[in-house]
């Protein structure tokens, strides 16, 4: 479980995959040949004799790309991935630097379809206050923290991280 964790816990949305690919390659060193692609695909092949397969795992995860710091210090953005619109409000998320925030939305009616344009992140603070800490272009990313609960784990991303852990483990425990 403790790889899973790390795996979950590394920052990675779509775009921004270079962490999670390098931690991937450490783990992997010495128990098969990989390379990088000119879209940062890492392409591992484990050499064997018997018949080929091929096994695929994606390791980017949905984020927050900020599109507009408002007066009041709001950021408005543009998911990377696509996020269920209605189980955003209330989210905790991170920035690569170490920004936390929470997804707010504008709706004064809680019966109202969300769409993005009434979403936003607070990270706190007025306008002056948040451009020190997040920029234009900067993203976010869930920051649902890796836990076990009985028979179950919770965490960010496990959606995508799992087939990493799943393909990490098949190439090392696989002579």
């Amino acid at each position: 479980m403790d790889l899973l964790k790390e795996l979950t816990n590394i920052f990675g949305p779509s775009g921004r995959e270079g962490e999670i690919r390098e931690f991937i390659k450490t783990k992997i060193a010495g128990s098969a040949e990989f390379r990088v692609d000119p879209m940062g695909n890492l392409i591992v092949h484990k050499k064997g004799s018997g018949k080929k397969l091929m096994f695929i795992a994606h390791m980017d995860e949905i984020g927050f790309m900020i599109t507009e710091i408002d007066q009041r210090g709001f950021l408005r953005f543009t998911p990377l991935g696509k996020p269920i619109l209605r189980f955003l409000p209330g989210k905790m998320v991170k920035f690569a630097n170490g920004t936390h925030g929470v997804i707010g939305v504008e709706s004064e009616d809680g019966n109202k379809e969300l769409d993005l344009s009434g979403l936003f992140i607070d990270v706190g603070g007025d306008h002056k206050e948040v451009t020190s800490k997040v920029k234009i272009g900067d993203v976010a990313v869930f920051a649902t923290p890796f836990r076990r609960q009985d028979n179950y784990v919770i965490g960010k991303a496990l959606d995508d991280r799992i087939g990493c852990y799943l393909l990490i483990t098949l190439i090392k425990e696989n002579p």
